[in-house]
């Protein structure tokens, strides 16, 4: 339907891309359920790192992204855990 209505690549990024992050957005807001609660996200996949896509998520997920290397995802997510859960 959509590409019919806007062509095969506005189409697919209404169809697909945007209900997609929809789905992502919600997932990542069930971690946080009061103030005082805290989470780290893990984005796993690539295609979180581009702007298209990573501007469709919330705004607090936005300013608080960082791209890390898996090898290196173990270290961030220890000095994270230390600033923020003591």
């Amino acid at each position: 339907y959509y590409r019919e209505l806007y062509g095969r690549k506005r189409g697919e990024f209404y169809g697909y891309v945007v209900p997609a992050l929809r789905r992502a957005s919600q997932a990542l807001g069930r971690a946080l359920r009061s103030e005082r609660d805290r989470a780290a996200f893990v984005l796993g996949d690539e295609r979180y790192a581009q702007r298209r896509f990573l501007s469709l998520l919330p705004e607090h997920v936005q300013r608080r992204a960082k791209i890390v290397e898996t090898r290196a995802l173990y270290r961030e997510l220890a000095t994270w855990a230390e600033k923020n859960l003591h």
